[in-house]
């Protein structure tokens, strides 16, 4: 009988400790959310779900060199999965390490070329890069699957911006005005040229 109530406490552990995490998490406690991951029992620790949870926590914590080797250690437990390079990018590109997100976006692009938040972040990596004519191509694709898409659209007119064409920067932020008249990027990039 003490074994089975060892077992159900433990079955009930992991959960509880996850939502714990979660909890933490809703309230801005990335520190309390990673403590509750902290607990889980040695066999949890090695899980894809696990190492993907503590890369997004640790990247919104701001370490994100812990994030990136949590997302490459969940790679590695599930190699075909898409998530954790896409995740990556985010700590990547929150550390202004504009190559290896370029690297990682293109990588992931070679395996996915339909995946249009790659190819997005794809485009911040270049134009931060000062690669202004490939990021307006990377922001032009993403357009051309979501034409609505008011970030790609000022993308682009930064891109325009950034390339000497004034007149294609104002036709593309003011583009994004029309529909989104508060939007401080593209005020900001009317205001610039």
């Amino acid at each position: 009988m003490l074994l089975l109530s060892l077992l159900l406490a433990r079955a009930t552990e992991v959960p509880d400790l996850y939502q714990r995490s979660y909890d933490a998490e809703a309230t801005a406690n990335y520190g309390g959310a990673l403590a509750a991951l902290a607990e889980l029992p040695s066999s949890e620790k090695s899980t894809y779900v696990f190492l993907v949870r503590r890369a997004w926590l640790a990247y919104l914590k701001g370490d994100f060199d812990a994030s990136v080797r949590d997302y490459d250690a969940a790679a590695k437990v599930a190699p075909d999965a898409v998530e954790p390079e896409l995740g990556k990018l985010l700590p990547l590109l929150a550390a202004r390490r504009w190559l290896d997100a370029d690297n990682t976006a293109k990588a992931l692009l070679a395996e996915d070329p339909g995946n249009t938040l790659a190819r997005s972040r794809r485009a911040w990596a270049l134009f931060n890069l000062g690669r202004f004519a490939d990021a307006e191509a990377e922001y032009r694709k993403v357009l051309a699957a979501y034409p609505a898409d008011v970030e790609m659209m000022a993308g682009i007119g930064w891109c325009r911006a950034k390339q000497g064409d004034a007149a294609g920067a104002k036709k593309m932020f003011e583009a994004v005005l029309h529909v989104a008249p508060r939007h401080a990027s593209a005020l900001a990039g009317l205001a610039a040229i």
